[in-house]
């Protein structure tokens, strides 16, 4: 499903969402990425980009809550004097009780298992909030502004922190656009009502302040379309990444690896080797090698066929690469024949693992139980010296090699 490969996408937009610059050219490529997506994972992808909106959302909420508390301060210090100190405390109480509520109200989406169901109630949940916290806010102001004791000025003051605040929401509040509307509504709701019942001397306040709403409210709205957009298309643009390594991979798997054994091929073997080889001469470490070949493959073809002459190719490949250790690379030399390189491992060490690897095939009860024969090997097994060349080791692990099928077969033969 297209939504598993989404999970990634986590990963790559942070908490503080971090805008990609995306040309016009690189979201048209992107947009090809979902061309043969079905409607159902077109529906998931819609939905993940939502959830991952609520999620910033919720973040900047609760970024909200640690930047308001010195405005909070700030009011209540510019009326005392003014007012009496019971009516600071209890405004300044509420605000901080509803900013407190709403702080431990939210909780950060995990976007991996949350449905868009879920996120949309917790969302409505949070925006609910926002509108009674606009009004305590509002309700609080007009009440200590409409004090018969408050000067003038003071009032004009109290108007600027409305406005400041409905103004500053526009962007701390930018992933949602409902959420920020009902906030800026509420929090001017009771300026505005104060307006109108001193209209006949501030009128033009009135007019300037509905202005100011339909400026939030367009600039909101235009900065919440660009924000779903590079939501939107970073989204496209990490899942198409996605796929290119997914292609990448596929590539690389075709490079690399044999399509029968699934071991690495003989191109990526012997550059592997050339590397070990490298790596040996260079630190004096101890490295060593085996050259395994399946016992009678050729009858095998003969009697039983090419169909089971395969089986028992796949079969004695995936038994190698268990057996061996992690450190340890083994791939398909050549048609029966399998490269084992194993890194810091002497020439002792390399004959203990040739002689349990070769244990092990013989007495395979799965091969022999599929195939209905026992399969053996035999094994040559060579370290590399100082004045050894590639060649030269893989001409001595070769007549070890030789040496084994000679003396019977299913054995472990060490180069000189």
């Amino acid at each position: 499903m297209l939504i598993k490969k989404l999970i990634a996408i986590r990963e790559s937009l942070e908490p503080r969402f971090k805008v990609k610059h995306v040309s016009g050219y690189a979201l048209h490529e992107t947009l090809d990425v979902l061309q043969d997506a079905t409607s159902a994972e077109l529906s998931e992808f819609t939905a993940h980009n939502e959830i991952n909106r609520i999620h910033f959302y919720f973040q900047r909420t609760r970024y909200i809550f640690k930047s308001s508390m010195p405005l909070f301060l700030f009011v209540a210090f510019c009326y005392v004097g003014i007012v009496s100190l019971s009516q600071i405390t209890l405004w300044l109480a509420l605000t901080v009780l509803m900013e407190l509520i709403l702080f431990l109200t939210i909780r950060i989406l995990d976007v991996e298992k949350v449905t868009l169901h879920k996120a949309k109630i917790s969302e409505l949940k949070v925006n609910v909030l926002h509108g009674v916290m606009g009004l305590v806010w509002s309700l609080g102001g007009y009440l200590l502004a409409a004090n018969v004791a408050t000067p003038i000025e003071m009032q004009y003051l109290h108007i600027m922190f409305g406005v400041a605040v409905a103004a500053f929401a526009v962007p701390l509040m930018v992933y949602s656009l409902r959420g920020l509307m009902t906030y800026v509504l509420t929090v001017s709701i009771f300026n505005l009502f104060y307006l109108i019942q001193n209209y006949d001397t501030l009128y033009l306040w009135f007019y300037g302040y509905l202005g100011l709403i339909a400026t939030c409210a367009h600039v909101g709205y235009q900065m919440n379309k660009q924000v779903k957009e590079l939501i939107h298309a970073s989204a496209l643009n990490d899942l198409m990444s996605l796929r290119l390594s997914a292609q990448n991979e596929e590539l690389h798997q075709h490079a690399n690896i044999d399509g029968l054994t699934g071991l690495h091929n003989r191109r990526y073997i012997v550059n592997q080797f050339e590397i070990m080889h490298s790596k040996a001469t260079r630190y004096h470490s101890a490295c060593s090698i085996l050259l395994i070949d399946i016992d009678h493959f050729k009858k095998v073809n003969d009697v039983h066929g090419h169909l089971a002459g395969d089986d028992v190719l796949v079969e004695v490949a995936q038994l190698l690469a268990h057996a061996l250790r992690d450190s340890d690379l083994i791939g398909r030399y050549g048609g029966e024949e399998f490269l084992a390189l194993l890194p810091m491992t002497n020439l002792m060490e390399a004959q203990v693992l040739a002689e349990r690897l070769r244990e092990q095939v013989a007495n395979s009860q799965e091969i022999k139980s599929k195939q209905g024969f026992c399969v053996t090997v035999s094994i040559g097994v060579a370290q590399i010296t100082e004045h050894d060349s590639q060649k030269q080791l893989i001409r001595r692990a070769d007549e070890a090699l030789y040496r084994a099928k000679a003396s019977g077969r299913n054995r472990v033969e060490v180069s000189a």
